[in-house]
């Protein structure tokens, strides 16, 4: 017989191998894949769309995105490739001949996981430290930035250096050794975990302190935790991780529900990620979303979208209490480097300005009933 045609491992009592027309569920990793990368897909073109031509304001997350996007796009076509080389398929019904190809593209998918999950992260505790000027809040950011660039730079090299030699990593007729999978699964699924709900407490721990209505305060802190809602999934997938490695005898079929999960995973932490920032585009593109009448409302009309008034900011006042929510990110504001007017409010008692950085034709709309306790400051940039 044909040395492509022998089984990977010979079938259990009462099953026929089927090494030419194998039933399948790989089926399942590509729909996944299709359809969640296609949404994360649209918002991340949505968030660079917002940042290059609305916001004019490009910063080191919007790279680690970017970057986060594209390794995601090389994880779900190396999984889908992967589903040509047995994934979805009993491991009886696999030819032996195609499983140094099936152990390597795995290989390579688990290396390009760690690496979407870190620059995911990145980009978010990017924008966390854009939140407030706070020492201890940025502390505390910097320290779980520095423990997610230690965890994941382990857990890549890890898994690069898996076995030793390394070759044993697709040829186990080699002597040598290595790492025992479900332990390092089990591991780095759990500082994950562990990374994402340290995340999800930041944005909560912040802005609670932080006077504004709670209606507002609710939304806010709903708009950012999106981006660490991934912190269900990744439990998820640490619940198929040790499901798959139990039945590790049949990895190439049990190991469907692991991958889809890991995939899912990644593409709903890209597309969570964007969402806190979309708020410009939705803004400029879907405006009664946004409408607000109770509120003062400051038009910064762009030359350059159409004519709609895509860049605005928002202000409201409750005594002495001045809160300005900016489209780009809460407490600052951006626009052209070149010919922009400084524009702020300051509050008259506690002498506290909040500047916003706007354009020469700033048109500022805010009722009377508002300014008893606001001045007006206007310096030309």
């Amino acid at each position: 017989m044909d040395g492509s045609l022998v089984a990977l491992v010979p079938p259990p009592p009462g099953q026929v191998a089927n090494l030419v027309n194998p039933p399948s569920i790989g089926y399942k990793v590509i729909i996944a894949n299709a359809v969640v990368l296609t949404f994360s897909t649209i918002v991340t073109g949505a968030r660079l769309f917002t940042r290059i031509f609305i916001v004019k304001d490009i910063g080191f997350g919007d790279y680690f995105l970017v970057a986060a996007w594209v390794f995601s796009v090389g994880a779900a076509s190396l999984t889908c490739l992967n589903t040509r080389f047995g994934l979805g398929i009993h491991l009886w019904n696999v030819p032996a001949s195609t499983s140094p190809n099936w152990l390597k593209v795995n290989w390579a998918a688990i290396f390009f996981y760690y690496v979407v999950m870190m620059l995911v992260k990145m980009s978010l505790l990017t924008l966390y430290l854009r939140l407030s000027p706070n020492k201890r809040f940025r502390l505390w950011v910097w320290a779980i930035m520095a423990f997610v660039i230690a965890s994941s730079i382990g857990a890549i090299f890890t898994n690069l250096f898996a076995c030793k030699p390394l070759a044993l990593v697709w040829n186990k007729s080699l002597p040598g050794s290595c790492i025992d999978p479900p332990t390092f699964l089990l591991v780095t699924g759990c500082i994950n975990v562990l990374t994402d709900f340290l995340m999800i407490l930041l944005p909560i721990i912040l802005l609670w302190t932080i006077q504004m209505r709670r209606k507002q305060k609710i939304a806010v802190i709903a708009i950012l935790m999106l981006g660490s809602s991934v912190c269900v999934m990744s439990i998820v997938r640490l619940r198929y991780a040790t499901v798959a490695a139990a039945r590790a005898s049949d990895i190439t079929y049990t190991g469907v529900n692991l991958w889809i999960w890991s995939d899912l995973e990644l593409h709903t932490a890209v597309l969570c990620a964007n969402l806190p920032l979309l708020k410009p585009f939705i803004r400029c593109y879907f405006p009664v979303l946004f409408s607000e009448p109770s509120m003062p409302f400051y038009n910064i009309p762009d030359p350059g979208a159409s004519g709609r008034n895509c860049r605005s900011v928002n202000a409201a006042a409750a005594g002495n209490q001045i809160t300005l929510q900016n489209m780009d990110h809460i407490g600052r504001a951006t626009s052209d480097k070149d010919n922009h007017t400084a524009v702020g409010w300051q509050d008259t008692e506690s002498q506290e300005a909040i500047p916003i950085i706007a354009k020469d034709d700033v048109h500022i709309a805010i009722k009377p009933a508002l300014t008893s306790n606001i001045q007006g400051i206007r310096a030309k940039g």
